[in-house]
């Protein structure tokens, strides 16, 4: 989140950004490392009742993980490729600690709290930034969708408030019918 968040800073001005993570005793000193190091200092929150997790689809790592697991190239290949992209990117400390098999992500939440986007974790593979800064762009334009359109409504309380009220104040002179007797006089 640091590297993102230092990319595309204009686009998370005014969102509260903060971690959840399932388990906190399985490596305590990891933890505050990865928050202060990896996740720019924002807050984590441990989900003790899976609720993110449970928001996310409950997803594990699949069948297919495994079944490429019984292969002892597909093995060496998927350590060799993580560890590439680990030190790559500067990552050190223990990555093995922790159950290791349910899968996370992200939510994207508006201005109500309200979730309206998610992104989720693939085991192994690199976050798609581009994914993530489309689902942030997708929050934001339907806030400045839902404003336009209070506006909007707004604009027209007052407009039929106004005509109604013109309605209301307009007088009509009083006018008398015309006969062929009031004519003459």
């Amino acid at each position: 989140m640091s590297v993102l968040t230092a990319l595309y800073s204009e686009v998370f001005d005014g969102y509260t950004i903060f971690g959840i993570v399932k388990e906190t005793d399985a490596d305590p000193e990891g933890l505050y490392e990865f928050q202060s190091k990896y996740f720019n200092g924002y807050p984590i929150y441990c989900d003790k009742s899976y609720a993110f997790y449970d928001a996310l689809g409950d997803r594990k790592v699949g069948l297919d993980f495994f079944l490429n697991m019984l292969n002892p190239l597909s093995i060496f290949s998927a350590v060799c490729s993580t560890y590439q992209r680990i030190t790559s990117k500067g990552i050190d400390g223990n990555v093995n600690k922790g159950e290791g098999f349910v899968q996370g992500g992200l939510l994207f939440f508006n201005h109500r709290g309200q979730p309206m986007a998610a992104y989720e974790e693939e085991t192994g593979e690199d976050l798609r930034l581009q994914d993530i800064i489309s689902a942030i762009y997708y929050v934001q334009n339907h806030y400045v969708t839902e404003q336009v359109q209070e506006r909007q409504r707004q604009l027209e309380n007052e407009l039929e408030l106004e005509l109604q009220s013109a309605m209301t104040d307009k007088t009509v002179p009083e006018t008398r019918p015309t006969t062929p007797d009031s004519e003459s006089s």
